[in-house]
């Protein structure tokens, strides 16, 4: 059965890349006589509304031929997500529609996990010949303080590279479509030699056991895929296929700590490290005391004190 394809195009993306190349990838769509439309996001969160209009209009008889495509980096992947999962979280009836990720932001860090290529001739090809949909897991979270819930792809950061993602976001560097994928390595150089750490404390399920707390708070990542940052292999064995998720918690280090984590991040065996303490769980919670930023697949949140449950859920993607 032949499928139909809705990109979901965030030109915005990659420093505007997307805009650039969007005309060029149609032409190519159609000169392979792709069942495709597409549709472009307009503002940040556009995407999440976009697909539950989507999701509303289908006619049953079209569920099993429709996948959507998130055009643009991992925050379009983040909007496509939520979308569908806000739509089934009230359907919950309703046959899932596959997503699929044409990956042309800056980051990409869900194509790098997933293998998709960098290359978006080679990415459509693989999307293509994708044969069926793949459950994988992705991350839940409950905002225990402001009552709202969500999903990610990725990670949700709380800390240091929370606020490297503000300061990334806000700088010339990353609209730039040559350097963007450096805003967040400069951002970091800057950030890391003033950045206060924050008490930290995590429990365990649903009866919320304490399991310990962390007086310098630093670095605080839960993940799903081994990379955060645009490349940075932050969990090396973190996998959409299994059925848990990651936290990284680093305690304020000294600078000689700083370099020593570098050389053995570079040699993935930073993990063993005695101030680097990392768990694996599929529910648990975080509390944090003291305003920090967050980031939520590179997406930043307000400043604020976090208490925030995560769980393991899972979706349906069109990938290898």
């Amino acid at each position: 059965m032949s499928k139909h394809f809705i990109f979901i195009v965030n030109e915005a993306a990659g420093g505007g890349n997307v805009r650039n190349l969007w005309p060029e990838i149609e032409n190519y769509l159609n000169q392979l006589s792709v069942d495709y439309q597409s549709i472009k996001t307009h503002f940040v969160g556009d995407g999440i509304q976009i697909t539950k209009q989507i999701l509303s209009a289908l006619d049953n008889y079209l569920d099993d031929q429709l996948v959507l495509v998130a055009t643009g980096g991992d925050g379009t992947l983040h909007e496509v997500l939520n979308g569908c999962k806000e739509f089934y979280h009230a359907h919950p009836l309703t046959k899932q529609v596959p997503i699929s990720f044409l990956p042309i932001g800056s980051g990409n860090d869900f194509a790098r996990a997933l293998k998709i290529s960098n290359n978006w001739k080679i990415a459509l090809q693989q999307i293509l010949s994708v044969q069926r949909p793949k459950k994988l897991i992705v991350g839940k979270y409950h905002n225990l303080n402001q009552a709202n819930t969500g999903y990610f792809i990725n990670n949700f950061g709380i800390g240091l590279d929370a606020t490297i993602v503000h300061k990334a976001n806000h700088s010339k560097i990353k609209h730039n479509r040559f350097l963007g994928k450096f805003s967040y390595i400069i951002a970091a150089i800057n950030i890391i030699r003033t950045f206060e750490p924050v008490k930290t404390t995590i429990y365990y399920g649903d009866n919320s056991q304490y399991v310990r707390e962390f007086t310098k708070g630093f670095l605080i990542t839960v993940t799903n895929i081994p990379y955060f940052g645009g490349g940075v292999n932050i969990v090396p064995s973190a996998s959409t296929n299994e059925d848990s998720l990651d936290i990284v918690i680093i305690e304020k280090p000294t600078w000689r700590q700083i370099i020593i984590f570098i050389v053995n991040l570079l040699a993935k065996r930073h993990l063993k490290l005695s101030f680097v303490n990392h768990f694996s769980q599929k529910n648990f919670t975080i509390v944090t005391n003291g305003d920090r930023f967050g980031q939520i697949d590179g997406e930043e949140t307000s400043k604020q004190s976090f208490n925030i449950n995560f769980k393991t859920s899972t979706y349906l993607f069109w990938v290898h």
